[in-house]
């Protein structure tokens, strides 16, 4: 099926990914930040590369450059900070979405019915309609829509919209009727007709027609630029399907991988055929490997399929998990025992404390630095943050879902909860590695509401997370969850040289203008990725 004109894609992305000969190089006359662990800055004004794509030196305004190095490039005194590091991401679905109907951008349902019609019209010969990104929320309506306002538009051809959290869909009684789901089978009875979630989604997705490799092939290839524009170096794709390791492996091949990717597989199966019996090298000079595996016990909040101990605020459901005590125990010792990274999906508090109780038996048998990863941990019982710092784990929550749905969630638990959602500081507060991602949005955007939120609660200053410990979230913190922690997260001898020039100086910003930080250009290993300035 074709989305878009990937060849023309293909082709005026060629050019962008070229690949030029690693070489010596000196960055200078740079404002340079990086930051220790403990989140504290350092400041420099020059940046020695080497051959490898790696940091032989920070340099300060009194020391030598070297004499001769086969590039130079004069900063000009801009910004130059780490590359973020994403922590949390879905690589292949977030270009084959940025191919489709965007309706991140709709301000109602009116608006997104007529973005719909443009889109339908502009694209006559497409077998189905796809796209993503609305919120209902930022429409202020009070209701989800429903098939029958896509009917109204479009009635001729499925199609398939997933919500900006991808975790709600909504479709027309087409995709309807192609995915063989009738309103009584969707996990979620109090849903409108055409709004699905759960197991539904598993069955729409099913119905809809394989990408070609062509267009899969551009769906990364835009992906990647993606990341690399919001200033993101290195991703963690959470879920790596056979194929998409395939892609990521052909982008290596071809000289097109510019990103570092740490890939986790989507379960025991594509994780054995991938890589076997041992975590994969690092291959194509550190751009590529798997060394993890994720599993998931719940959904998220939104779409009410978090398993919570208490029910729903306006429901009386309770959401449900995905995996019984035995049987997630087994899959985490199967992958433990090989020495794979596990990250589990656990967004309730009901399922949290399931994970809790598995780490707790498994630690006992596998020893050693495992970093157990509890991942889009959303809501934690107040009795298990005291258990969460006993084990050697990593949580990662996602701050921008937070802000984006927190009116939503607020209807789901209830106000008297909401303080519990996404409680970094309080896991902070137990000595707990947490690490952010920021699928949503650019880290700068959500860095900026964190410190907002913190600022509107002066009383909880002893909980308050500072301005430059904040990046670590972002470079450092994700780093060590993946146990990249030697290799990226930071600028200093030894590690990968990816940063971003930035239009400002963000520690000394206040938050507003934090917000609208603007991206320059993004360096990976010593060689430009992206620039505004590209046409590409």
């Amino acid at each position: 099926m074709k989305i878009v004109k990937t060849l023309a894609l293909m082709a005026g992305l060629s050019t962008f990914f070229a690949l030029p000969a690693y070489a010596d190089g000196l960055i200078d006359q740079v404002n340079g930040i990086t930051f220790d662990n403990k989140g504290h800055p350092y400041r420099f004004n020059g940046l020695q590369i080497d051959r490898e794509g790696k940091v032989v030196k920070l340099l300060s305004k009194n020391d030598k450059r070297p004499s001769s190095p086969d590039f130079y490039l004069n900063g000009q005194n801009k910004t130059l900070i780490p590359g973020f590091v994403e922590a949390h991401s879905h690589v292949m679905a977030l270009g084959e979405q940025a191919l489709e109907l965007d309706l991140s951008d709709s301000h109602s349902l009116a608006e997104a019915q007529e973005k719909l019609k443009k889109f339908a019209d502009e694209h006559p010969s497409a077998r189905w309609i796809l796209g993503s990104g609305w919120n209902e929320q930022i429409w202020h309506s009070p209701t989800m829509p429903q098939a029958s306002d896509i009917d109204k538009i479009v009635n001729d051809r499925p199609v398939w919209l997933l919500r900006s959290d991808g975790n709600i869909g909504w479709a027309n009684s087409l995709a309807l009727e192609k995915a063989q789901i009738k309103p009584a089978q969707n996990a979620d009875k109090i849903s409108p007709i055409g709004i699905l979630t759960g197991d539904s989604i598993t069955r729409m997705k099913q119905a809809i027609p394989p990408l070609q490799p062509v267009d899969r092939d551009a769906a990364f290839l835009k992906a990647q630029k993606i990341f690399l524009e919001r200033g993101i170096t290195t991703v963690t794709d959470m879920g790596s399907s056979v194929d998409d390791w395939n892609i990521m492996r052909r982008m290596g091949d071809m000289g097109r991988l510019r990103l570092r990717i740490k890939s986790y597989a989507q379960g025991l199966e594509p994780l054995l055929s991938i890589a076997g019996k041992y975590p994969t090298a690092l291959l194509y000079n550190g751009h590529l490997s798997m060394s993890g595996v994720t599993f998931s016990i719940d959904g998220n909040i939104v779409s009410r399929h978090a398993w919570l101990k208490q029910v729903y605020a306006d429901s009386n459901q309770q959401g449900s998990d995905n995996l019984n005590d035995a049987k997630l125990r087994n899959l985490m010792s199967r992958a433990a025992m090989d020495g794979f990274q596990v990250a589990v999906q656990a967004s309730g508090d009901a399922a949290n404390n399931q994970l809790l109780n598995a780490i707790d038996e498994l630690s006992e048998s596998y020893k050693g630095d495992r970093r157990w990863r509890i991942e889009d941990a959303s809501l934690i019982d107040s009795e298990d943050f005291k258990r969460l710092s006993k084990y050697d784990l990593v949580v990662s929550m996602q701050p921008s879902s937070y802000f984006t749905d927190k009116s939503v969630i607020e209807q789901r638990i209830g106000a008297n909860r909401l303080s519990e959602i996404e409680a970094w500081d309080t896991l902070i507060d137990h000595s707990v590695p947490v690490t952010f991602g920021a699928i949503a949005a650019s880290p700068f955007e959500t860095m900026a509401d964190i410190l907002d939120r913190q600022d509107s609660h002066p009383d909880q200053k002893d909980k308050k997370i500072n301005r430059e410990s904040l990046f670590s979230y972002y470079t450092i913190q994700p780093a060590y969850a993946s146990f990249s922690e030697k290799q990226v997260g930071r600028l200093m001898a030894g590690y990968y040289a990816d940063f971003i020039f930035v239009d400002r100086d963000p520690l000394t910003v206040d938050n507003n203008a934090l917000r609208q930080t603007k991206i320059l250009e993004t360096w990976v290993g010593g060689r430009q990725a992206w620039s505004q300035n590209s046409n590409q």
